[in-house]
């Protein structure tokens, strides 16, 4: 699959939450805090903020858990009661705009069991949406999604080289190691002249369409169970379904469908995984795809 993405080598940051200049810094502090046993990642999110995360169940069907800011820094000190574990962002689409910005990521996650020194690794991808307030930057959406045992995230978003580089500095030690600065993460040059942050584009308008990260194999497996297509067809109703700019997707029209069909199309987006966003100007944009339900 060919993607135009922004490859970027993050370090663990030392910037307080309250003091990030650019959501990047920020992202960086809050990886830092996530893989310290004394979490405070809640100072990082405003008041309102969501974290959403994608379960797989044990006959393959998905489930959205939902928690507030201090329900996930109380998550991840249970975690760190057992295990030691290191989080290292890996590759990113990066979009930031005035006050608002989006980060889309794979996240290379270690954790290594006190008790037994066991080491595992796992990936997942994470979507981040910030907000610019009077206190600086401030994440107000996080979902993550953890790699499906049935659909490998690709190489192009966890290269291995990348893995084997943090492999090979032992970040699954007792003690924590810091790497030497490897950044090479910053916005690109300024297109805010062609740029619209409240734009939807058409998938004709834009360089690079959204992919489902399965494939199209992947994707058509949640379309038969929800009897969706992506070609007008007789017999089918049209529905809107916006992907961000962080790659969630969002059912964003509905006009035409029965009580029914919307409850039909509302499961349907919930069963998606996160999209790689569409990528315009070298960066991610909000890109709307139109799709079918069964009448």
């Amino acid at each position: 699959m060919s993607r135009t993405i922004i490859i970027s080598i993050l370090i663990f940051g030392c910037i307080a939450g309250s003091h990030a200049q650019t959501p990047l810094e920020l992202l960086d502090a809050f990886t830092d805090a996530v893989s310290k046993p004394t979490v405070e990642v809640d100072t990082f999110f405003t008041e309102n903020a969501r974290v959403s995360s994608l379960i797989y169940l044990e006959n393959d069907e998905t489930k959205h858990q939902h928690q507030s800011p201090s329900e996930f820094k109380a998550q991840l000190q249970n975690i760190h009661v057992d295990f030691i574990m290191n989080q290292t962002p890996l590759v990113l689409v990066y979009r930031e705009y005035e006050t608002v910005a989006s980060i889309f990521s794979s996240v290379f996650v270690q954790f290594k069991e006190k008790s037994t020194g066991e080491v595992i690794e796992t990936t997942n991808m994470q979507s981040l949406k910030f907000v610019l307030d009077d206190d600086g930057w401030r994440i107000s959406q996080l979902s993550i999604q953890n790699e499906h045992p049935s659909y490998p995230i690709d190489s192009v978003m966890q290269p291995e080289s990348l893995k084997n580089k943090y492999r090979n500095r032992k970040a699954a030690t007792i003690e924590r190691v810091q790497v030497e600065p490897m950044r090479d993460a910053r916005p690109l040059d300024d297109f805010s002249t062609e740029y619209d942050p409240n734009k939807v584009y058409n998938v004709n308008e834009v360089d690079e369409i959204p992919v489902y990260p399965t494939g199209q194999e992947g994707l058509n497996q949640v379309l038969r169970q929800f009897n969706v297509v992506t070609q007008q067809q007789v017999g089918y109703t049209p529905f809107i379904v916006t992907i961000e700019e962080d790659g969630s997707p969002t059912l964003t029209y509905t006009h035409d469908l029965s009580g029914f069909q919307i409850a039909q199309a509302e499961s349907f987006v919930r069963s998606m995984l996160f999209w790689y966003p569409a990528i315009k100007y070298a960066a991610s944009v909000k890109c709307k795809l139109i799709f079918y339900i069964r009448d």
